[in-house]
């Protein structure tokens, strides 16, 4: 899920903004297309995350799911190589001879290119059963700590578990919407 706003909180612990967001993190997309955090399923009651929420957390009680990332997790450094570039459904680069272009072919009226100058990392579970699971037990107590947390406006979010991401340093993005459509 591309977020518009890929920049953690800063609101949140410093030592979380460096890292960014994690495998194990439940928490929604708010209006402005960032994502919101509320706690992480991998981390211990103790960690600076969860301390600063600590009225969210203070009935939720959990054991941390043990993840051995050099195991459990796939990393790769170069998923998308420098400059690369990817364009949604209905997209079409157009040859030229001096800077790329991009129509809109596909009559859907909008849609998105995104440029990776120093390319992408990758970190992806292998399994995500045992999170499936979690998620499957869990589910309604995130969703009555998320409710408490944001009140009746709840009703429209959506709640995630993050499962793997995409890092980059760099990115370029051009989307555009027909006001026709």
């Amino acid at each position: 899920y591309p977020l518009w706003f890929p920049e953690p909180s800063t609101s949140l612990p410093l030592s979380y903004q460096q890292d960014g967001h994690q495998i194990g993190n439940v928490g929604v997309v708010d209006q402005k297309g960032s994502f919101d955090v509320l706690f992480n399923i991998c981390y211990p009651s103790k960690h600076a995350l969860h301390q600063c929420h600590h009225m969210i957390l203070a009935d939720f009680k959990f054991d941390p799911i043990a993840l051995d990332i050099d195991v459990e997790v796939d990393v790769r450094s170069n998923a998308n190589p420098p400059s690369h570039i990817i364009i949604s459904s209905g997209v079409t680069q157009v040859p030229s001879q001096s800077s790329p272009k991009y129509v809109n072919d596909s009559g859907l009226g909008n849609g998105a290119i995104l440029i990776l100058p120093h390319g992408a990392t990758c970190h992806d579970l292998r399994s995500k059963e045992r999170f499936h699971t979690i998620a499957m037990e869990c589910a309604l107590k995130w969703y009555e700590i998320t409710r408490n947390h944001y009140g009746e406006n709840m009703s429209t979010c959506l709640l995630y578990l993050i499962t793997g991401f995409y890092k980059v340093c760099s990115w370029s993005l051009a989307s555009f919407k027909d006001p026709t459509s």
